[in-house]
């Protein structure tokens, strides 16, 4: 049995995998209000003055539950109403092991801080719009399942802090990968994923 729309919380994170063609590009938004069992009025992570259109291009939604795994609905559409936005979906979210954000490498050291613990250096690895990894090169910190933590790096031109909780532990010989999902709302991180995108393809 699938799982409604509406059944998401009201002011819950959610992030739009938005496809045309051949490209590709998450954008965070936020269930404002729900308007039935699959349409909601949400606003988006977007800064900019210029109102966004969506023609022509496919839409999944994503909604990372902090206690369970994240559930994907799939061929939702986004309707221009006046000043505001809303989304439909139209079939049932159904629950997905796989982060489908897209990732982009990050490759730099970033501070993460535990509350148990004395804020250390990490290699932040890679980052999406819904999780981001690390790499314990030294097999020292031992986190565990659902442990809460922050991470804070710099890139770019881009100062970033992220919230998480553990939900992928790799285990190899000489170093130990941690995947957590994001647990708060950046308004940077979507113009810091793209410019990441825009970078690499050059």
């Amino acid at each position: 049995m699938g799982i409604k729309f509406s059944e998401i919380k009201e002011n819950s994170p959610i992030v739009l995998n938005i496809y045309a063609n051949d490209k590709h590009m998450d954008l965070g938004a936020v269930i404002k209000k729900h308007l039935g069992q699959n349409m909601a009025l949400i606003t988006l992570n977007y800064d900019g003055n210029k109102r966004l259109t969506f023609n022509n291009v496919q839409i999944d939604v994503l909604h990372c539950p902090e206690d369970s795994i994240p559930i994907l609905f799939h061929k939702a559409k986004i309707i221009n109403h006046k000043d505001a936005y809303i989304l439909q979906v139209t079939s049932e979210g159904t629950k997905s092991n796989r982060r489908n954000s897209f990732r982009v490498s990050v490759a730099t050291m970033g501070w993460l801080n535990v509350a148990t613990q004395k804020p250390r250096q990490v290699m932040v690895k890679d980052v999406s719009m819904t999780g981001f990894a690390i790499t314990d090169r030294k097999k020292e910190l031992n986190l565990a399942m659902g442990t809460r933590l922050s991470l804070s790096f710099d890139d770019i031109t881009f100062h970033l802090h992220l919230e998480g909780k553990v939900v992928r532990i790799e285990e190899h010989d000489s170093y130990t990968v941690y995947g957590m999902v994001i647990l708060n709302i950046s308004n940077d991180l979507p113009i810091y994923i793209s410019t990441k995108q825009r970078k690499s393809r050059k």
